[in-house]
């Protein structure tokens, strides 16, 4: 697999392969500290960053989180 990620579709797509999530959160991940760029009209991610800021946002101490984290409903 190729390790640059060209266009928000190739993001979604290695994000989840199965169910791509939508282009909105791909961009709401980019605004929370994904790396990505954007170069003219195209997105550009390398998938190690990807990878790297999945493992960073999912490293928390879930003992401090408030109660209604867990009974969302999922």
């Amino acid at each position: 697999m190729a390790k640059i990620l060209k266009g928000i579709e190739s993001i979604r797509k290695y994000i989840d392969p199965d169910n791509p999530i939508s282009k909105d959160k791909v961009v709401e991940f980019i605004k929370m500290g994904m790396p990505a760029r954007k170069i003219g009209e195209v997105w550009y991610a390398h998938t190690d960053n990807v990878d790297d800021f999945f493992k960073s946002i999912t490293r928390v101490d879930m003992r401090k989180a408030p109660p209604e984290v867990f009974y969302n409903g999922e």
